[in-house]
């Protein structure tokens, strides 16, 4: 093999080591995290569709095909539920989501951060705010 080829190989060997792998990596973390993101925005979709549709909660497993809640039992008011999703092969459960009842009758989904200083469920908060997702609302 030539001294140009040897050079030009080392060469492209560091700059996609040092900049093609680390934007993939990045990359599919974003599309982790989005994918996460969508889950719950469906999630909460379903619920509201069934809440709708037969004026009370259920289980949760009844009401949506969306598996990321640690309980899948029933839903009720004032009682959180987290929601958590897989993250480089371990759960992470990040937000509470809790049906609420405010004083005009409107039925709410209230969603709480519950791990501020995980640096994983940070990214997720990020997520969540550019969504402005923190108060969903079931029902007027």
């Amino acid at each position: 093999m030539r001294l140009s080829k040897v050079i030009f190989l080392m060469f492209f060997t560091i700059v996609f080591f040092k900049y093609v792998v680390p934007f993939t990596n990045s990359a599919i973390e974003k599309i982790r995290i989005y994918s996460s993101l969508e889950d719950l925005i469906t999630s909460l979709r379903d619920i509201r569709m069934y809440y709708q549709k037969n004026g009370e909660f259920d289980q949760i497993s009844k009401m949506t095909y969306v598996k990321n809640y640690k309980d899948l039992g029933k839903l009720e008011f004032s009682k959180p539920v987290e929601y958590g999703f897989d993250y480089k092969g371990k759960k992470y459960y990040c937000i509470d989501v809790k049906p609420v009842l405010d004083d005009k009758l409107s039925v709410y989904l209230i969603i709480d951060k519950i791990e501020e200083n995980n640096p994983v469920c940070k990214k997720f908060y990020n997520s969540l705010e550019e969504e402005k997702l923190c108060k969903f609302l079931i029902q007027r």
